[in-house]
């Protein structure tokens, strides 16, 4: 299988989100940034922190083809962590 077929099908099989194109292209456009110089981290599923030319923003994915950003001062989901789990018996 050549590394193109073998990409595809990574992409088919990880199902839903935005590609990180979209995400850099959405935050460089509130960032006021080049592309290139824009950097994404996911942080949950489907929101993703962008970052460049010395400024922050969140960007919300709910589709492949459709990127928001949060607007600041709104908070973003985040990840319950469940700490508090009663022991089995």
């Amino acid at each position: 299988m050549t590394a193109a077929l073998a990409a595809a099908a990574l992409v088919g099989a990880w199902g839903c989100g935005a590609s990180s194109a979209l995400v850099v292209r959405t935050g460089a456009t509130e960032l006021d940034c080049p592309e290139p110089e824009v950097t994404s981290t996911l942080l949950t599923h489907d929101v993703y922190e962008v970052v460049g030319c010395g400024r922050t923003a969140v960007v919300r994915c709910p589709s492949r083809d459709a990127c928001e950003v949060v607007p600041s001062g709104t908070a973003a989901p985040v990840p319950r962590v469940v700490e508090d789990r009663p022991e089995a018996p």
